[in-house]
């Protein structure tokens, strides 16, 4: 460019150095802009990752008295976890018993987690409460597929209380968490869990459905 403004033989003309360096530049920030974007749809990958590895390590009771980790569910079952204050969980899991055979054809086990306190300003363990813990006990064998106890409940309370710390989720009206067969989160949100919702999305896993929407269960 230089040579071209003191008009050097065999140099580019200045409307074309100031061209090719126009394109240079802007090839540059579309690629870092593409590098950047790629850095940052990696790291979130990798904070999903690394948060659903340390929610397959919790570990539940079943009716039958089996103590299993989450990830060992991974193909037996669609975990729903309600969590909220022993009330909000308890009214949860009323409702869901009026879809009880629902549930269980869809494979879906119901986690309660009662790990908030009644002022919704703490995320605290049950048995640290003056609660009773009925909606959170192993169901028995007659709940086997229905719901699971929630053990170590601190531990749960404390992976609970990190996702609350880096989302704008709030406590307030409870929360859910539902898991599709591979463990990968299906969906989360605020309030009490959607059963109705559950049911007309998640096919049945066994009858005529069974094996035909395996891996189907929804966007992660």
């Amino acid at each position: 460019m230089a040579a071209g403004l003191a008009h050097a033989p065999n140099s580019l003309p200045v409307k074309g150095s100031l061209e090719g360096i126009a394109i240079d530049v802007t090839a540059f920030a579309i690629f870092a802009y593409l590098l950047r974007r790629d850095l940052q749809a990696r790291d979130k990958q990798m904070a999903r990752l690394q948060r659903e590895e340390k929610l397959g390590a919790l570990q539940v009771e079943l009716g039958n008295k089996k103590t299993l980790r989450l990830n060992q569910l991974r193909s037996f079952a669609r975990v729903v976890v309600v969590a909220g204050t022993p009330a909000q969980v308890a009214a949860s899991m009323r409702t869901a018993e009026e879809y009880k055979e629902q549930i269980a054809e869809r494979g879906m086990l119901i986690v309660p987690l009662p790990i908030f306190n009644t002022n919704n300003d703490k995320v605290q363990p049950a048995s640290q409460m003056d609660v009773p813990l009925e909606a959170s006990a192993p169901g028995g064998q007659a709940d086997l597929r229905f719901k699971a106890a929630p053990l170590r409940q601190n531990e749960w309370a404390d992976w609970f209380e990190q996702q609350l710390g880096t989302s704008k989720a709030s406590q307030e009206r409870g929360l859910y968490l539902g898991l599709r067969m591979d463990g990968r989160v299906r969906t989360s949100g605020m309030g009490p869990a959607p059963w109705e919702r559950f049911i007309a999305q998640i096919p049945p896993t066994s009858g005529m459905w069974q094996g035909l929407f395996d891996g189907m269960d929804g966007r992660v």
